[in-house]
């Protein structure tokens, strides 16, 4: 009898450890995604920052100024949502592709399309598997709320993309 109490507990144990561990796993996948999600956000903000300036067609500016006006703030959102997670989110640079941006000259347009539409991939692809992984309410509330609007800003640099050839 003694036996079969002493493995109980033993269960009971392991199963406690195992369900804090997936917690701690869980709050971890939080922390990473939204740092990678800042990290994405900053580097469009700063590419639509310089397509907004740089642009040779009118459209590309256009796209830059929308993009940057919705990318700011997302990014307002994103840094509440860290704080209230108590999460410090990196501040990051799109220096390689900013530098490689800013020499394309009459080839700006189409690199930016075509960078921004991989970026948007690249960013809806890390919310969506977010948002599966996730049990976090408010995340996944932000998540399904933001994935429109990326959705929305890839159909724009794709258009863009294929108009520019």
């Amino acid at each position: 009898m003694k036996s079969y109490i002493l493995i109980i507990i033993l269960i009971i144990t392991m199963l406690s450890i195992y369900s804090c561990e997936r917690k701690e796993k869980e709050e971890l996948n939080i922390k990473e995604f939204l740092s990678d999600a800042a990290e994405i956000n900053q580097k469009e903000t700063q590419l639509s920052m310089l397509a907004k300036d740089k642009g040779m067609a009118e459209e590309v500016k256009n796209i830059g100024k929308a993009i940057e006006t919705d990318h700011i703030q997302l990014l307002t959102e994103l840094q509440n949502l860290a704080q209230l997670k108590a999460v410090t989110l990196p501040a990051t640079s799109a220096k390689d592709d900013y530098v490689t941006l800013s020499k394309a000259g009459n080839k700006f347009d189409k690199k930016y399309c075509e960078l921004m539409a991989e970026e948007y991939k690249k960013s809806i692809r890390l919310y969506e598997k977010a948002v599966g992984k996730n049990s976090d309410s408010v995340v996944k509330n932000w998540i399904n709320q933001t994935l429109p609007t990326l959705r929305k800003n890839l159909d724009l640099v794709m258009t863009c993309n294929e108009k520019i050839k």
